[in-house]
C-alpha cells in the first residue's frame, strides 16, 4: 500500500510540476505606463502605455484565449485573441489603452502604480509584475 501512494506522490508531482514549467515559460517581460516617448502603436500611430510578454521556451506557445489583468480578483478582465502566438524566444507587445481589439487592451496602466497579472485559459496565475508611481 505505501508503495502504491509511492507512486501515485510520484507521478502527482510530474504531472503538477511539468504543467508548470510548461506554463511558466511566457512571461510579463516589460511594462511601461505613461509612455510618451517608446514605441509608437500600430494602429493610431501614438505613444500608449504597453505590457511585453516573452517567450523563453525553444517553441512557439499559444497564448490565445489566455488573459491580461489589472486587477487580481478578475483575471478574465481582458482575453488574449485566440490567434495569439508568441514565437521560440519571441516577444509580444499589448496596448494598455482600453481599446478592446485585436492586440490592444480593455484597460489602462496607472501612472500612479499597479500591478499586471497574466492568467492561463484555465485562469491560471502564470506571472505578475507590479509598479511603482
Amino acid at each position: 500500500m505505501m508503495r502504491y501512494i509511492f507512486i501515485l506522490a510520484i507521478v502527482f508531482n510530474l504531472l503538477v510540476f511539468s504543467t508548470f514549467t510548461a506554463t511558466a515559460q511566457i512571461v510579463i517581460n516589460e511594462i511601461l505606463a505613461s509612455n510618451t516617448t517608446t514605441n509608437l502603436d500600430d494602429l493610431d500611430k501614438n505613444f500608449k502605455d504597453w505590457i511585453e510578454l516573452y517567450n523563453d521556451s525553444e517553441e512557439e506557445i499559444s497564448i490565445g484565449n489566455w488573459y491580461l489583468s489589472d486587477n487580481i480578483d478578475i483575471p478574465t478582465k481582458w482575453k488574449i485573441p485566440f490567434y495569439i502566438s508568441i514565437p521560440s524566444k519571441g516577444f509580444k507587445l499589448f496596448w494598455a489603452d482600453k481599446q478592446n481589439r485585436s492586440n490592444h487592451t480593455n484597460f489602462k496602466l496607472n501612472v500612479d502604480g499597479e500591478s499586471v497579472y497574466l492568467f492561463n485559459k484555465d485562469t491560471i496565475l502564470i506571472d505578475s509584475i507590479s509598479f511603482p508611481t
